[in-house]
């Protein structure tokens, strides 16, 4: 190839459309799930990842289009277009660098603004300490109340500055957007007992703190602008009480006939409507407690949402599984899926031969934030849940639902794990492990 040959091919290299570059560049950086509002099916094969996995995906790819930004920097819109749709913000000198390169980077401000506006879709905020930093909760969610309107998820992680950061945050979205269908404060807080060890020693705030702080605890009251939230997840621990009995009077209870996904926790009852055109969505409740009664008057005041539950999660603590079956079995008459998450397995260990499933429910899930692999206890665990598995005649799937139960029961009490998975082979009963895989591979 002669020189005039390779400076023609150069010259076509840049002026690829800039389609092509774009089509290129999502396919280099995508991150699966990252835009999903949808609420995901516990028990799918391949499952979802996790909040905070998703979430370092989302940095590693921010960092790739770092780098190809500076192959095609000339072409401003095809470069906000691809950087700002999914927006990870950790230190506050990143958010400081992102407004500066939307004011300045552009020679028109109302021209980086609109472009922001058309694209961005996802904001995850995960600073660590915003108090200790020049720019206040204000500015920030001033930024991003006029910058990105188009907003579809927001994820606040870190505790400490939820009560600061929500309600200005929600209410610059509620006077600019009405289409907001996720919000997710801290959703991983019981993520296993190293996780949530550190969530407790971020959220400890003194009571002056949160007598001061009361305003700022009113920022849920935005919510009933938003019907079509499909995804809610708020974090009681983060609010102070006297916000919380205001919140347990509000009336009516928020209207959101399409949400799928909402965490509940009795300290902290936001009645939901979920009447309407989405009565044929799957729904996931995840609740916190162990009161049968405040659970049942809960489903009875909150309209339409016992007809849709689908996924029952409970995280339980020490208390008779039965009453809490009973519940559920009498007003969810659409109940598929039971996932009980356990701070000890000696909880299951205990409770489970006792109680029988809820009818109709097709699969178990089962979790323990603190790993135990001693035999006997083991032992127990599998007899405890072949037994209640195999006197529920609607079970199909059992799923042990931590990686360390899954390694525990294949390497160290093989034996009675085995037993179990035969017991269970026998009733078509399908034992899998966190992934949604077989617990043991078929040789």
């Amino acid at each position: 190839m002669d020189e005039k040959q390779k400076r023609r091919v150069r010259v076509s290299a840049h002026v690829l459309p800039p389609e092509i570059w774009l089509r290129i560049l999502r396919w280099a950086t995508l991150v699966p799930n990252a835009l999903d509002t949808d609420a995901p099916d516990p028990f799918a094969y391949p499952p979802v990842p996790s909040s905070e996995l998703m979430q370092e995906e989302i940095r590693r790819s921010l960092r790739t289009k770092r780098s190809l930004v500076l192959v095609c920097k000339l072409w401003h819109e095809l470069s906000i277009a691809f950087l700002y749709e999914v927006i990870y913000v950790g230190l506050m000198k990143t958010l400081s660098r992102l407004e500066y390169a939307l004011m300045w980077g552009v020679e028109k401000e109302d021209t980086a603004k609109a472009l922001v506006k058309r694209w961005t879709k996802r904001l995850d905020i995960a600073i660590r300490d915003l108090r200790t930093h020049d720019i206040k909760p204000f500015q920030v969610a001033r930024f991003f109340g006029s910058f990105a309107p188009n907003l579809e998820i927001v994820v606040v992680r870190k505790s400490d500055m939820q009560n600061l950061f929500c309600r200005k945050l929600m209410g610059m979205l509620s006077t600019t957007n009405t289409n907001l269908v996720v919000f997710d404060s801290t959703h991983e807080m019981h993520d296993g007992p190293e996780a949530h060890e550190r969530t407790v020693e971020e959220m400890r705030i003194s009571d002056d703190d949160w007598e001061r702080m009361y305003e700022t605890n009113l920022w849920h009251m935005d919510l009933y602008k938003f019907e079509s939230m499909r995804r809610l997840y708020i974090n009681p621990h983060n609010i102070s009480s006297t916000a919380i009995q205001t919140v347990r009077g509000m009336q009516p209870p928020l209207h959101m006939p399409h949400l799928q996904f909402f965490y509940l926790d009795n300290t902290f009852p936001i009645y939901v409507d979920l009447r309407g055109d989405g009565t044929d969505l799957p729904f996931h409740l995840s609740y916190c407690g162990g009161s049968p009664s405040f659970l049942a008057e809960y489903i009875d005041k909150s309209p339409g949402l016992g007809a849709r539950i689908t996924t029952f999660e409970w995280l339980a603590p020490w208390v008779e599984f039965q009453e809490v079956f009973n519940v559920i079995s009498e007003r969810c008459p659409q109940l598929r899926n039971l996932i009980l998450k356990v701070a000890m397995w000696d909880f299951v260990v205990d409770e489970l031969p006792k109680a029988t499933l809820p009818k109709n429910v097709r699969c178990l899930g089962l979790r323990s934030y603190k790993p135990d692999d001693k035999r006997p206890l083991m032992r127990k665990l599998c007899e405890a849940v072949a037994q209640c598995s195999l006197a529920a005649k609607s079970i199909r799937v059992v799923r042990f639902m931590d990686r360390q139960a899954n390694k525990n029961l294949r390497e160290k009490s093989t034996q009675f794990s085995l037993k179990m998975k035969s017991e269970l082979d026998e009733k078509k009963i399908s034992l899998e492990a966190f992934d949604g895989r077989p617990l043991f591979q078929e040789a």
